[in-house]
């Protein structure tokens, strides 16, 4: 199978963790601090994902040294317990191995200080799958998705030239935002904590509903967005599942890859036949 890619950097939280109750638990202790009792964990989700410090200043108008002070109550309680109130999705350490083992080259990107993210990995026993864990640094010079996205491909030895063998895997619209600047490509996920309208409207390339069908991200000229944003293209596992015997008899008959644009909604498509195929 000719890929498209060789690179996969993933974000953490919301992508390859569910980290929703030690993220929202570390906020409702730091926001107590100024005196602010909030009880409704959902209202706290928007701090997953984007830098606490950010978050703190666009959603509760703190002050810039008032943001400094709630990330330091944040990580008073994060850093002993909130770190590990925290879940591997269901099936993402299947789709981990399954990239691994076809030769793509995993990392880790996220805002979350490194230093947090590899304890996490280290606990939950997914770092094996990845060839680097990068994140930002504890005193905040390195916070920007964009910055770390660079951070993690310079330590991947990856050129500049080459940024388009790299696809982002994320869920919310910094993951795409630190991407697009980048120049690199994304596929938002919908099992994390982002809608459809959000990745959408930050410029996914591609949706996965479920960790299994991010494989599906590696097929050959993966579409890129053109005109309505409700064209991004969704492939569900179904789809992919029809594929694969397509993809092997590609691969052995030297036959092109099928293309995510060929499904509709009303029918899959059929393999392509030799008869209609180029030679080679």
């Amino acid at each position: 199978m000719s890929k498209k890619y060789e690179i996969f950097l993933f974000d953490l939280d919301g992508t390859i963790t569910d980290s929703a109750l030690g993220i929202t638990n570390s906020v409702m202790y730091a926001l107590k601090k100024f005196g602010i009792e909030e009880t409704d964990r959902t209202k706290l989700y928007k701090f997953i994902g984007p830098p606490l410090t950010e978050s703190f200043e666009k959603f509760y108008g703190f002050t810039k040294e008032q943001s400094l002070d709630g990330v330091k109550y944040y990580r008073e309680y994060y850093a002993v317990k909130g770190i590990f109130e925290n879940s591997v999705y269901e099936g993402l350490a299947e789709t981990l191995e399954s990239l691994k083992n076809e030769g793509y080259i995993l990392a880790v990107a996220t805002s979350k200080p490194e230093e947090y993210a590899k304890r996490i990995a280290d606990k939950f026993d997914f770092a094996k799958y990845f060839a680097g864990i990068y994140g930002a640094t504890m005193d905040g010079s390195l916070i920007r998705k964009a910055d770390v996205i660079r951070y993690a491909l310079d330590n991947l030895g990856v050129e500049r030239e080459n940024y388009d063998q790299v696809v982002m895997v994320g869920d919310r619209n910094n993951d795409i935002y630190g991407a697009k600047e980048n120049g690199i490509q994304v596929i938002g996920v919908l099992y994390g904590y982002g809608d459809l309208a959000e990745l959408q409207s930050a410029g996914a390339d591609y949706i996965a509903k479920m960790p299994e069908e991010i494989p599906a991200g590696t097929l050959n000229q993966m579409p890129k967005r053109q005109g309505n944003k409700a064209d991004t293209p969704t492939i569900t596992a179904d789809m992919m599942a029809s594929l694969l015997p397509c993809l092997a008899m590609a691969e052995k008959k030297r036959l092109p890859a099928l293309r995510p644009t060929q499904y509709t909604k009303s029918a899959r498509p059929s393999c392509p036949t030799p008869s209609g195929m180029a030679r080679r």
